[in-house]
Formats: C-alpha cells, sequence, structure tokens
C-alpha cells in the first residue's frame, strides 16, 4: 500500500511539473498584446519627447506644412502644429492636405471629417484657445487613465529651450473649455485611419521651384484597394481645385497669388476616403505691386500684415485688386491667406 502510494506521488509530482511546464509554455507563446493604431499615435509622439524643431531636420512631413525647422527664413516657427502633423503623416492619417502650419487647421479638420468632440481620446489632436479661424496651440492626447488624461506636444517647454521642445503633462482638468495651462481646450479632434492601402498620387507639370504664369498641372494616380474618386489641389493648406477625372488637369494661375514662397500639394482620395499625397515646395514670381499695412486682423493683440495686391486689368478692363493677410503667430508669420478679392466678389 505504501508503495502504491509512493508510485502515485512520483506521477503526481511528474504530473505537476509537467501541467506547470505547460503553463509557461503556454503563456510563452501567448502573444502580446499589440498596439491599436492609436496607441501607436501616442507612442510616436512621446518617443520624440526632448526634442526641438529640428529633429530629424525638422517635423516636416505633413502635405501643406512648412519645416518646423527652417519655416521662416532659416528660423523655427510656431511648430506645434507641424509635430502634430508629422505624428499623424507617419501614422496613416487621410486627409492631411488641408493641415498647415496653423494650429486652427486641426479644429478645421474635425470639423470637415465630424471628428471633433467634446471627449479625449488617445492620439486626438487636442486644440486650444479656437476662435475666428485662429487657435493659440495644438497637441496630442497620449494617455488616458483614471480621470487624468496625458497630453504630448511640440513647441512647449519653452523654460528649457526658446525654440521650444517636445514635452508631455497630465491634468485632470481636460473638459472642453478648462484651462490646465492657461490655453482654454476648445476641442478634440480625432484623426480619420486609413482603411486600407491606399491610393497613390504624384503631382506633375511644374516646371520647376520657381514658377511664374500659369502652370498646366496634373496627377499620376495609382489606386489602392479602393477606386479612385477625386484629386484636390491645395495652396498652403487651401483647396484650390478638385477633379474627378484623369489626368486630373489644372490650370494654376500663379499670378492670382501673392509672390514668394508657397506649398502646393495635391491629394487623391478613393471611394472609402482613404488618401494619398504630394506636394511641393514652389516660389511664385509675376512682379505684382501691392501695398502693405499692420493691423490685428483677428483680434488676438498680436500686430498681422495685410498686403493690398494690384493684378492690373482683366481681360474685360476691371481693375483686379486682392487683399492678403499674415497672421502672426508670435514668433513669425503664418502663411498668407486671401480674404477678399474684388474680382471674385463679384
Amino acid at each position: 500500500m505504501s508503495a502504491y502510494v509512493k508510485v502515485n506521488r512520483r506521477a503526481m509530482s511528474a504530473l505537476g511539473a509537467l501541467v506547470a511546464a505547460t503553463v509557461v509554455t503556454g503563456l510563452a507563446g501567448v502573444p502580446a498584446h499589440a498596439a491599436t493604431p492609436q496607441e501607436q499615435l501616442a507612442a510616436t509622439a512621446v518617443a520624440e519627447n526632448g526634442n526641438g524643431p529640428c529633429a530629424h531636420g525638422g517635423y516636416d512631413d505633413g502635405l501643406s506644412q512648412s519645416s518646423s525647422c527652417d519655416g521662416h527664413g532659416g528660423q523655427s516657427q510656431a511648430w506645434c502644429a507641424d509635430f502634430v502633423g508629422w505624428v499623424w503623416a507617419h501614422n496613416n492619417v487621410s486627409g492631411m492636405g488641408m493641415l498647415t502650419d496653423a494650429a486652427a487647421s486641426f479644429y478645421q479638420y474635425g470639423l470637415k471629417y465630424g471628428t471633433k468632440s467634446n471627449t479625449p481620446h488617445v492620439g486626438d489632436a487636442v486644440v486650444y484657445g479656437y476662435s475666428n479661424g485662429w487657435a493659440q496651440h495644438v497637441a496630442m492626447v497620449t494617455g488616458i487613465s483614471n480621470g487624468v488624461v496625458t497630453i504630448t506636444g511640440g513647441n512647449q517647454g519653452h523654460s528649457q529651450s526658446s525654440e521650444g521642445l517636445v514635452s508631455t503633462n497630465s491634468t485632470t482638468h481636460y473638459a472642453v473649455g478648462d484651462a490646465p495651462w492657461g490655453q482654454v481646450i476648445s476641442g478634440y479632434i480625432s484623426p480619420v485611419l486609413q482603411k486600407a492601402t491606399p491610393p497613390k498620387v504624384s503631382l506633375q507639370g511644374l516646371p520647376g521651384t520657381s514658377v511664374t504664369g500659369v502652370a498646366s498641372l496634373s496627377s499620376s494616380v495609382s489606386a489602392g484597394t479602393y477606386g479612385i474618386s477625386t484629386v484636390e489641389y491645395y495652396l498652403d493648406g487651401e483647396k484650390i481645385a478638385t477633379r474627378s477625372t484623369a489626368p486630373y488637369s489644372y490650370s494654376f494661375d500663379t499670378s492670382r497669388v501673392p509672390d514668394g514662397k508657397h506649398i502646393l500639394s495635391v491629394e487623391v482620395t478613393d471611394t472609402q476616403g482613404n488618401t494619398g499625397g504630394d506636394r511641393a515646395q514652389i516660389i511664385t514670381s509675376n512682379g505684382e505691386s501691392g501695398s502693405t499695412f499692420d493691423a490685428d486682423f483677428n483680434g488676438d493683440g498680436k500686430s498681422d500684415v495685410g498686403v493690398l495686391y494690384d493684378y492690373g486689368q482683366t481681360s474685360d478692363g476691371t481693375n483686379h485688386v486682392g487683399l492678403w493677410t499674415y497672421l502672426s503667430n508670435g514668433s513669425g508669420f503664418n502663411k498668407p491667406v486671401k480674404v477678399w478679392d474684388n474680382v471674385d466678389a463679384g
């Protein structure tokens, strides 16, 4: 009897070892939690902590965004939007063509795609101080836990660097209307993620970097998973044309924009909303005459610049004049925006 018990104890011991080995092996074989697209967005942002505007040669992957490193004649600009755009561009976000160096463009993205919310989600852009087409700042939600929201942004940490750094902070005051760091939260903007293999597009027809007169543009497009819906052309983030049939031609009249540096981009959208893009930095030079003046156009207390351009006469003899504004962002000026044109206004 005792021998029988002894044998069973050995058997039980061996069985226990076998079970333990099986459990350990089984656990080792269980795959680690795969990061969601939103978590990957957050990880991309947080990995940049401590970097300045010239990391990677500048945060410069947004279709309609200048480099954070040399956005203003070789000097860094107010680059919070460039940073969030860079993170989104590295994580298959659709609709990047309308995002510019201006924080407000993210708010407008949310309005266009219906993703603006009062509730934060990981990967969202958080826009501060939005009013009348202008915003003070934009950053990214990189964590939410137990009533605490963690936010990572560029062009922060000015106490450590005059040009700003990427930094991460947490707050329990994250409702729209709260001002956890002195700037009022205006809304949370969720990115629209690609649903499949996106289409691709190549901008064609530019004679070079310097462009005058009318440039005959076209786009070479290749479909991804789904068929092509539209091709849109943007100048400095403002949509200037939409085409739906190949070769998606557009006659770009450079005399209708101020002389100087611009970003011309093209974005293709498939039937399911996935997008692809291409861009070129150009310099327009048509010798328009104009007069400049200072004013505060958006009521933020900063001195902006207005330029009244004289385009000469149209074919029917009408004197053609346009008003462009350069809004101050505190360390420089945003790209020019046409706010009035006597011919377009009728």
